[in-house]
């Protein structure tokens, strides 16, 4: 057991105060060893920057030298290989020079390990062109003047950099002796008073503190019942207190302690807790990364699946009837071509463009009998011809996908004529969807041009007089106007896509 904790609490006081004086004259002593050793440091800063000063110099002097010196003897023909060697020597001696410079500790920044980069960079540089220099002037006098040039350009670049080097030094070294007069000349003041003030200060208050510090362990106690709320929140570990005295302050003491440890618990659960729920959150955040990407691809893929299966179900449908794959590549560019000169956006037409191979599709389920018959059909047999449309429609209309919704109205309306007399519903004018208008007059443009078991293609000019005299009765009166206008556009898709067999639209 510490005699000092048998002690009085009160009676303590007195122990600090004269430890607190005996470190304030510790302090002052020891702050009074550094300033002198500062000033030290200085005067061997001082010294650093002399040498440096020094290998400056003779590093200039030794580049001029031999810059000089190894031109001349060039010029008059009386260098030989001993004199290289020497030069030689003299090149290893800057270079050693220049990496005590880069060795020094005041030039380890990045812009000062950069200057001293290029500057032995340079000197490589100019050792290569100055080795180099016999040859080019024995080849001719104009390269051994462009070697000196360069030898002038890259040694004054060299001086720029050693008086960056130096100015650098010299300015480093003001700073510091300037900041350091300054520190020592303030702090010694500045220790000096602050130790009498306190000094003072602690002998007229010592005997108030005591009286207050007794008044205040009942305060202490109290006020440590929050203490663990503060430590669960701002206290990230706290050092197990190894031993308690027998006074006042021993019990505050305990109380203490034993509200640290339960902070010290809340902490590592609540830490556990954090861990464990980011690691679950990254987890998570992972896993529906990676689903929404699958769902993604598996949109895409398929969207495409469905445009190679309504193209390959339109060529099914039109295979039935004995017509190439080819009439519903046809088809599907004219409706293109006609959305987008209707004013439809680039989306819209590409829509239309990929429905719009299914808009016979409902011929798969009419007797070949009928479908294939080489004459003209008999009144019943074309009511069964008119139900594709409606049986088109009836297999698409169930889909929520786009594309297929746009097939199901395409088959259903593109034998609907815009003065109401088309079939199956007698829709007219604009009770007519604009995609089944496009497609009506894709689909016809592309059937009468081309050969069919019951007729053969007709010539051109009779296509277009039937089109001008059913603008407004069968066809939409403006998509009229503007498959007239652009009638070569369509001629050009007809025949990139034309059937082996057929023969290009002619005037007759």
């Amino acid at each position: 057991m510490n005699i000092l904790e048998k002690i009085k609490f009160k009676y303590k006081l007195f122990i600090p105060a004269s430890l607190t004086i005996a470190i304030l004259a510790l302090l002052f002593f020891n702050n009074y060893k550094l300033s002198n050793f500062i000033e030290n440091q200085l005067i061997s800063m001082n010294k650093k920057e002399i040498k440096l000063d020094s290998q400056i110099h003779i590093i200039t002097n030794s580049l001029a030298d031999l810059q000089n010196s190894f031109i001349e003897e060039t010029i008059s023909k009386t260098l030989n290989q001993k004199k290289i060697d020497i030069a030689n020597q003299k090149f290893n001696i800057l270079t050693m020079n220049i990496q005590e410079i880069q060795e020094n500790p005041q030039f380890q920044s990045y812009e000062r390990k950069k200057i001293i980069k290029n500057l032995i960079a340079r000197v490589k540089g100019f050792y290569a062109i100055l080795m180099e220099f016999p040859d080019e002037m024995e080849e001719s006098s104009e390269d051994g003047i462009y070697a000196i040039v360069a030898l002038n350009s890259i040694s004054r670049k060299m001086m720029e950099d050693l008086n960056k080097l130096q100015n650098i030094s010299k300015n480093l070294l003001n700073e510091k002796i300037t900041s350091i007069e300054l520190m020592v000349s303030q702090n010694r003041e500045y220790t000096i008073f602050s130790t009498l003030i306190f000094i003072f200060f602690l002998s007229i208050t010592s005997f108030f503190i005591n009286k207050e510090i007794i008044n205040s362990i009942a305060t202490l106690k109290n006020i440590n019942h929050s203490f663990l709320n503060f430590l669960h929140k701002k206290i990230d570990h706290v050092e197990k207190i190894p031993h308690f005295p027998d006074d006042e302050i021993g019990e505050v003491l305990h109380l203490i302690e034993n509200n640290i440890e339960e902070a010290q618990k809340l902490i590592k659960q609540d830490r556990l807790l954090t861990d464990e729920i980011n690691k679950i959150n990254e987890s998570l955040a992972k896993r529906v990364q990676k689903s929404i990407q699958e769902i993604s691809n598996l949109n895409v893929e398929i969207e495409d699946t469905q445009r190679e299966v309504i193209f390959t179900m339109g060529a099914i449908g039109e295979s039935r009837s004995k017509e190439t794959g080819n009439h519903v590549k046809r088809v599907a560019e004219y409706s293109k071509l006609l959305a987008l000169l209707y004013g439809l956006d680039e989306k819209e037409a590409d829509l239309l463009k990929e429905a719009s191979p299914m808009h016979d599709i409902g011929k798969v389920a009419i007797p070949d009998h009928i479908l294939n018959k080489p004459a003209k059909l008999t009144t019943d047999e074309f009511k069964i011809m008119k139900t594709h449309a409606s049986l088109g429609y009836e297999m698409l209309k169930h889909s929520n996908r786009t594309i297929l919704k746009t097939a199901a109205i395409i088959a259903h309306q593109h034998h609907e004529k815009y003065n109401g007399t088309g079939y199956p519903q007698g829709l007219k004018a604009n009770e007519i969807h604009i995609y089944g208008s496009i497609t009506a007059i894709a689909d016809v443009f592309d059937a009468l041009g081309s050969d069919r078991v019951y007729k053969k293609a007709w010539p051109l000019e009779k296509i277009l007089n039937l089109f001008r005299e059913e603008r407004g009765e069968q066809f939409h009166p403006e998509l009229t106007d503007l498959f007239l206008k652009n009638i070569d556009k369509f001629i050009a898709i007809k025949e990139k896509f034309e059937d082996k067999t057929a023969e290009k639209l002619e005037m007759v």
